[in-house]
């Protein structure tokens, strides 16, 4: 393609050099085009068995693949004063100032609007200490293969702990 490129280049009124030029890039991007249809096809099942089979980390792993990494920079964000911030540790403290601001603070709502709210009954039911029966099965109906939770001990330790297992949760679950 290159040396007919050149030749059309060089040779101004040949019409038949630049023509045949032109029909090689022509199937080049063709090529080219079908070359790419044909990954992203690939892709693009790879990704849905994954997806069916419901093997969320080959999932997540064809999608970085596909799309590269997740980007870690952080955006530039402006300081309380108005000053541009780039550095990442002014950016965390900037955002904990904030939220500092907005959570923190004195509520305006009046005790005689407390007061004028209908108080419903209190459920007795929902303050009883869960038995073992109501712990197994909710140990019985937790996910498998699901992300821990803010503890780190996944859902599959409790499932497969068996009954020793339980009765220690359910004293836990007592105590507190």
């Amino acid at each position: 393609m290159h040396s007919l490129h050149t030749a059309g280049i060089n040779d101004k009124n040949s019409t038949s050099k630049k023509s045949t030029y032109q029909h090689a890039k022509q199937l080049a991007q063709a090529r080219l085009r079908s070359m790419k249809d044909s990954w992203w096809r690939q892709k693009a099942e790879g990704l849905q068995a994954a997806a069916d089979r419901k093997d969320s980390k080959a999932f997540f792993d064809g999608l970085k693949a596909t799309f590269g990494p997740r980007s870690s920079g952080s955006s530039p964000m402006y300081s309380s004063d108005g000053t541009l911030l780039t550095d990442k540790q002014q950016i965390l403290d900037r955002w904990a100032e904030h939220f500092q601001s907005v959570l923190n603070c004195q509520s305006s709502v009046s005790q005689q609007a407390l007061d004028d709210i209908d108080q419903r009954p209190m459920l007795k039911y929902l303050s009883l200490t869960p038995s073992l029966a109501e712990v197994t099965k909710a140990v019985k109906q937790m996910s498998s293969g699901k992300v821990p939770g803010s503890d780190g001990i996944p859902a599959d330790v409790f499932k497969h702990g068996g009954m020793k297992l339980t009765r220690k949760l359910t004293s836990l679950l007592k105590r507190m």
